[in-house]
């Protein structure tokens, strides 16, 4: 036999199996697997949301008032099983036939209101070969009115106008709350586009006119005055404007972005206004593409997810068999109202409400509330994942370190001259690309500011040694770069090291000279991210073996590594990362790489979790499960703490809906469960699935930030340092390296 053609829920994401047609709907027609879903979905999904949450309670109010009325007269009909015949509390036969004929009057307009929709869904989804649990519980519903409108008008037997009008009231309210839950999961994808103004001013030859972003193009110009919001991607054209983009990175401090830079739409104008040529239409902006991620994220399935859609699969047929066996069973025990009242709880209390909503609820809470954060997962097997790492890998360059040099000392020969010393240094750094070089000349920019120089001739770069130059005023030769450089320059000795010999490995020392000789040193050390030392102290004390992979020298390397308190391994190629990280999987298992996404390609691809850093620059970047917008290391700890917090969540969840289902079946098969306790369980279980998941959104996370933007954990309050930085009381050791920083 064929299996099934199957699709998925437009609203909750569990299959939809046709069992009578083998062809799938249109793509545009959406799928539901119950009435719920669908209400869900009109409620959430539709413009004007709060007209229709408003018309949904208005319709649901009115039948709970109604059906009151139905419970306080089903009750006194009730009470008459426990009163004699003849005594004074018992009612006459004209009293009895008006309240079961004012049950059938109150009870008629919640049909209409609450029972038809689900009716005519359960309808539509049969006829089209997509069976739901709905479709037994209009049956059920509709059973349980019958027969009580046929003993209302024979006047004989009992009425269950309080079962139908309970169940439908209970199974709005639960689908409606679900709304509301899924509502607030999603909100914080959604709320995005709110971010941006509706339109922009546009600067042509003649004139400024404001259009509405999808009306502005690519190439075109546009002004953004301080306090704004940047409406589009594009280049900055004015000369220098501050800019804060915590919204796509979470960093609150501004940043000056000067001439060509790239502009984000959603950050703000702090001060100066900004001339921008747009680069992306409002559709394929950054806003656009991270809402599209974010909702591709969501929308896909993990393992928990999977799991779910495998039970779901047979969930259906078996509780439609167990229903009409109850009802077979115990109507021929107990007769045919017992057999409704009984088949009608095992499909309300078999309702896959609660295991349907058990992973996206949870999945979604996550996304919404880690993109917040700076945090952006691929997808929900991404987090899942993450959730189950034991090792992790980095890559050093760009990851660890910020990939710039920094001077950590200096020292000058000329005390009396030091001021022209570092002058001319900083006009002959200032003449080269070179890291060092442009380290050295942002040090000497702070430290001498506007110090005379002059201007230099026949400047040369002599490759992985250093450069010369040539005052234009006294024809006075100028070097800088290594020892080895400056010692054949000047066909002396090797100068001797003015920061001590006992150097660490991984510092650098630049000469500066003259004729005279060695007039200036600089010690140049490679800076560390803020908080990456405590973020690998914090990924150890959790558990998780971390180390360094870098290409540099493994002397270096391992000199990294006793400042950092990590193992480093050195002088790997990129295949040589590879097998790297297959060597970690072997012996600690599920390995997560942390890198730049685009030279560390290959091992996040070749990891169970490829991290890539800095994501704020290129929202969509292919090799990264994970993505941090942010450079700031002290998200890791913080995401691994959201990931199994997520994954808790889901078990749990999962967990509480197997049980439930499992065991109150079993009260539900045997005759032991009022219809209505079934409906309220039902929505009970719903809710904690819910209220369990939703607690995502506010539980507190190891380096979790305040609104402020401050950091509340780990990692996040320390401030920028080198390798190398040295400890009180200790010197600073050095090796003489070469011009090239490696």
């Amino acid at each position: 036999m064929d299996e099934p053609a199957r699709a998925a829920c437009h609203y909750c994401g569990l299959p939809v199996a046709s069992y009578w047609s083998r062809s799938l709907p249109p793509a545009d027609e959406p799928l539901y697997c119950c009435y719920g879903c669908e209400l869900a979905e009109e409620i959430t999904g539709a413009q004007g949301g709060r007209g229709a949450v408003s018309a949904t309670l208005a319709k649901l109010c009115l039948a709970i008032f109604l059906t009151m009325n139905v419970m306080v007269l089903s009750l006194s009909l009730w009470s008459q099983e426990f009163v004699p015949a003849g005594s004074p509390g018992a009612y006459g036969p004209t009293l009895l036939s008006l309240f079961r004929y004012l049950c059938l009057l109150f009870a008629t307009p919640v049909l209409l209101l609450l029972g038809m929709p689900l009716a005519d869904s359960a309808f539509r989804s049969a006829l089209s070969g997509r069976p739901s649990t709905d479709l037994l519980l209009a049956a059920g519903v509709l059973a349980a009115f019958g027969y009580s409108v046929i003993t209302t008008i024979a006047e004989s037997g009992h009425v269950y106008f309080d079962v139908a009008c309970m169940v439908l009231v209970m199974v709005t309210l639960g689908r409606w709350l679900e709304a509301r839950g899924r509502l607030r999961t999603t909100e914080a994808v959604e709320s995005l586009a709110d971010l941006l103004p509706e339109t922009a001013l546009v600067v042509d030859a003649d004139n400024e006119r404001s259009l509405p972003l999808d009306q502005i193009a690519v190439g075109d110009h546009v002004r953004v005055l301080p306090g704004e919001t940047i409406p589009l991607d594009g280049r900055i054209q004015s000369s220098e404007a501050t800019v804060n983009e915590q919204l796509l990175t979470g960093e609150s401090m501004p940043i000056v972005k000067r001439l060509g830079d790239r502009l984000h739409a959603g950050s703000v104008a702090i001060d100066g206004e900004i001339h921008l040529c747009v680069t992306a239409s409002h559709s394929e902006g950054t806003i656009a593409r991270l809402r599209q991620t974010l909702r591709e994220a969501c929308e896909s399935r993990g393992l928990y997810q999977r799991i779910a859609d495998r039970v779901s699969a047979w969930f259906i047929p078996l509780v439609a068999l167990l229903a009409a066996g109850t009802f077979a069973f115990h109507t021929w025990d107990q007769g045919l109202g017992w057999g409704i009242r009984s088949s009608l709880a095992v499909v309300l209390i078999a309702c896959p409400c609660a295991l349907g909503l058990a992973t996206p609820l949870a999945i979604w809470s996550a996304m919404g509330r880690a993109a917040r954060q700076g945090v952006l997962f691929r997808s929900g097997e991404s987090l899942e994942r993450l959730a189950g790492i034991k090792a992790m890998r980095f890559d050093k360059t760009g990851t660890i370190t910020t990939g710039k040099a920094s001077v950590a000392d200096d020292w000058i020969a000329d005390g009396e001259r030091s001021q022209e010393t570092l002058g001319l240094a900083s006009v002959l750094a200032r003449r080269s690309k070179h890291p060092l070089a442009s380290a050295i000349a942002r040090h000497l920019e702070r430290e001498t500011g506007e110090a005379p120089g002059g201007e230099l001739t026949q400047v040369t770069h002599v490759l992985g040694l250093g450069m010369t130059g040539t005052l234009a005023a006294t024809g006075e030769r100028l070097l800088l770069g290594s020892g080895r450089f400056v010692a054949e320059r000047l066909e002396q000795g090797e100068p001797s090291n003015p920061f001590g010999e006992e150097a660490s490995d991984e510092a650098t020392v630049v000469y500066f000279a003259d004729r005279r000789g060695v007039r200036a040193a600089f010690l140049l050390v490679e800076e560390v991210r803020p908080g990456a030392r405590e973020t690998l102290a914090h990924l150890v004390s959790d558990g998780i073996d971390v180390a360094i992979l870098t290409g540099d020298e493994r002397r270096r390397a391992e000199a990294m590594g006793r400042q950092l308190g990590v193992p480093v391994e050195g002088r790997l190629l990129p295949e040589m990362k590879l097998q790297a990280i297959e060597r970690t999987r072997e012996r600690y298992g599920p390995t997560a790489m942390v890198g730049d996404g685009i030279n560390d390609a290959a091992a996040l691809i070749a990891s169970d979790v490829g991290i890539a850093m800095g994501g704020g620059a290129d929202l969509l970047r292919a090799n990264g499960d994970v993505c941090l917008l942010t450079e700031d290391l002290s998200r890791l700890p913080w995401a691994i703490g959201l990931a199994r917090a997520t994954v808790r969540t889901i078990r749990r969840n999962l967990v509480w809906a197997f049980a439930y289902n499992i065991v109150a079946l079993g009260f539900a098969v045997t005759g032991r469960l009022n219809p209505i306790i079934a409906a309220v369980a039902m929505v009970l279980s719903s809710a904690m699935v819910v209220a369990s998941s939703l607690r995502l959104r506010s539980a507190r996370l190891v380096g979790e930030r305040d609104q402020g933007g401050r950091p509340g954990g780990t990692g996040g309050e320390s401030s920028g340092h080198a390798v190398g930085d040295r400890p009180s009381g200790r010197s600073r050791k050095v090796k003489r390296v070469s011009w090239s920083s490696g």
